[in-house]
């Protein structure tokens, strides 16, 4: 909403161009609003983001026993 309020559009145009979304916004507004989120840095809340696309992104990783060099090295590297 910050965003929006500083670059005079509305907080669904910052969206879609935050979330790299198909839109009919100019590429003169989409450079002003990649601007000030990278001055504001901002960084998407993927806690909310899950919540709203009702997916998480994540998964698990059971192990026998994750003291094993070989498991621990593939939990490492799967991060």
């Amino acid at each position: 909403k910050e965003i929006a309020q500083e670059v005079g559009l509305s907080p669904s145009a910052v969206s879609l161009v935050l979330n790299d979304r198909p839109c009919r916004i100019s590429e003169e507004n989409r450079r002003r609003i990649k601007e000030v989120a990278a001055r504001k840095r901002y960084v998407p809340n993927q806690i909310a983001r899950s919540l709203v696309m009702q997916q998480s992104r994540t998964f698990g990783l059971i192990v026998p026993n994750i003291e094993s060099r070989f498991f621990s090295s593939l939990a490492r590297n799967l991060e």
